[in-house]
């Protein structure tokens, strides 16, 4: 193998300043214009001295340099470079360890001679220099180039941060490189360039195999992307894979961006959403971090929107809900980080839950009403939305012997100039962005709002038997749009059945109710107008249904039965017996005379 050379070079420097018409140098002061003149000459004699001696074997060293870069992954291609005098006669480069040398034959004057690798493989690994041959048969060697080549072994290797990816500015943190494979050591890139030196691998009782790299404190007007890689000390030009990147996220100075979701921060599972960052026309890059996660930096390049940028998730599922943040960079550093976005995901848990008001949902204005979330599922918190945002902070669920858990929202007071849509979900603490099943909607109406009370009576009677049918009739001299009805339970309103009859300036509501015990009222009447559906009128009278009880039926109705018809037989017994009674006298008393007639004729012949 040739042995690298290098020769001296001979080096003049000749300065003089003159100072007006009084000339001096920084040799020394001279006095008289002949010594001054023979100064001058001297050192213009040196200089061409000089460049005698460097054009017969004091050339400029030549330069070496690898593009793209000099650590290149098998497979890829890769150009050395040679910088040197345009006059070389001959251009040879050396690899380490190799006799062989590669000769370039000079046509034509160019400062670049260029060998090229067009795949590099495991052999390409090393040390090379080139060697300079001058016109003059003057010789120089360049500093010598490593090549590493990377991708030789392919078990993979993780970078990760000890504490977190995003940092402030001015703090110093750990990086640690780890592998299944037993490396030897690891190194540190940044930027596809050594950021520090090699350190040896550690053996940890996890099976894994690691190092850890110290980063000293980072500013925020650069960026800190950096990878990993393993190898073995014998061959240590030969690396393994890449481990992922990692890019170190600086909350920096600049103005801070704007996050926001679309179309909500609350998703229900598997659906889509849309996460949007807004910064200024000078970002170059934008980043976006879940906190809490040693995930990798989702992170985006302005298109369309000169602005902003969105990141997309197609199918939301639970290990998406957290909180979200956002990073800018330009050429002048990093932005401060966006306030934080709370994505929530509904549906995790599929159990019930109910929402209800108590007393009644139907609320004077200015009054108050509780909220129930309730379910049979044991969460440990519930909480009540509006509008798709909170609405009072979330409170912890407490046990009944109806439900295994609720919680009781106080809602008030209530006014007529908004609406009152709720709905309630049940979480448990440790997972406070996944949520259940949404409950049934719940919106209060604001009665007591329009003045007037409407009329409510019940036609033929209020006094129906079971079973049977009555019709609510309400009246109001007010010319609302619809009426309304509602019962015990607070929910019964106008159906498919009512009508809605004008007669003036009065409308009526005609409504066949089927009677039972259950629904029995009491009921009220309002009145409402179609462009403002929760707002109600006062409430009219209270009317409650009767229903009345048929007589009994027992036993002891047979015998009262079989009485009555005994009582008649015996009254008419009674009447015969008489009859006969009357008739049988009657007989005996005519007899009678006729016998006394008789005597009297014997005793007295004529």
């Amino acid at each position: 193998m040739r042995r690298r050379h290098q020769t001296a070079r001979p080096y003049t420097i000749c300065m003089l300043i003159w100072q007006g018409d009084q000339p001096a140098t920084n040799f020394w002061q001279l006095e008289d214009a002949m010594i001054r003149i023979f100064t001058v000459l001297l050192c213009l004699g040196l200089s061409l001295l000089s460049r005698n001696l460097s054009l017969a074997g004091g050339s400029n060293k030549p330069m070496l340099r690898a593009t793209p870069k000099n650590v290149v992954a098998i497979g890829e291609q890769v150009t050395i470079i040679c910088e040197d005098s345009p006059d070389a006669l001959e251009i040879s480069l050396y690899k380490e360890g190799n006799p062989d040398s590669q000769k370039l034959t000079i046509h034509g004057d160019t400062d670049e001679k260029v060998f090229f690798v067009s795949s590099v493989e495991s052999h390409n690994a090393g040390q090379y220099w080139c060697h300079y041959t001058g016109p003059h048969g003057e010789q120089e060697d360049s500093d010598t180039l490593e090549i590493v080549v990377t991708g030789v072994y392919t078990r993979k290797l993780r970078l990760s941060s000890k504490l977190s990816s995003v940092v402030d500015s001015g703090v110093a943190l750990t990086l640690q490189c780890s592998s299944q494979e037993k490396y030897d050591s690891f190194i540190l890139m940044k930027e596809d360039v050594k950021f520090s030196s090699p350190v040896a691998s550690q053996n940890t009782n996890t099976g894994l195999f690691q190092a850890q790299f110290h980063v000293p404190p980072v500013t925020s007007n650069q960026r800190w992307r950096f990878t990993c890689y393993g190898y073995y000390q014998n061959s240590s030009y030969l690396w393994s894979v890449p481990s992922n990147h990692l890019e170190l996220v600086i909350s920096g100075r600049l103005q801070k961006p704007t996050l926001r979701a679309d179309p909500s921060s609350m998703i229900s599972r598997g659906n889509s959403v849309t996460i949007w960052c807004k910064g200024t026309r000078q970002t170059q890059i934008y980043f976006l971090h879940k906190e809490g996660t040693p995930d990798p930096l989702k992170q985006q390049i302005p298109q369309g929107i000169p602005d902003s940028v969105k990141f997309s998730i197609t199918s939301v599922e639970r290990h998406h809900a957290g909180l979200y943040r956002c990073y800018c960079y330009n050429s002048a550093g990093w932005s401060e980080r966006s306030e934080a976005l709370e994505l929530m995901v509904t549906g995790v848990y599929t159990s019930k839950v109910s929402l209800s008001a108590q007393p009644s949902p139907v609320v004077t204005s200015g009054g108050s009403v509780t909220l129930q979330c309730s379910s049979q599922e044991k969460y440990n918190r519930f909480i009540l939305m509006k509008d798709g945002q909170k609405f009072i902070s979330d409170l912890p669920s407490r046990n009944t012997y109806t439900v295994v858990s609720q919680a009781l929202f106080i809602v008030g007071p209530v006014t007529p100039n908004q609406r009152w849509k709720f709905i309630c979900y049940g979480y448990y603490v440790d997972n406070s962005q996944t949520w259940s099943v949404p409950s049934n909607y719940l919106e209060l109406l604001v009665s007591g709002v329009y003045q007037g009370k409407p009329n409510l009576s019940a036609l033929p009677s209020p006094v129906v038997m079971p079973g049977g049918k009555v019709t609510l009739q309400c009246v109001s001299s007010k010319p609302f749009d619809c009426l309304v009805i509602t019962g015990e339970d607070q929910n019964f309103s106008s159906s498919p059945n009512a009508q809605c009859i004008h007669t003036g300036q009065s409308k009526t509501l005609f409504l066949n109710i089927s009677v039972t015990s259950n629904m029995r009222g009491p009921f009220r009447c309002y009145g409402y107008y179609k462009s403002s559906p929760y707002i109600w009128s006062e409430a009219s009278n209270t009317l409650e249904i009767y229903v009345s009880a048929p007589a009994p039926e027992t036993k002891s109705d047979h015998t009262v039965e079989n009485l009555l018809r005994i009582g008649m037989a015996s009254l008419v017994l009674i009447v015969l017996g008489i009859l006969v009674f009357e008739s049988c006298h009657g007989s005996r008393h005519v007899h009678h005379a006729k016998g006394m007639g008789m005597g009297d004729t014997a005793m007295h012949p004529m």
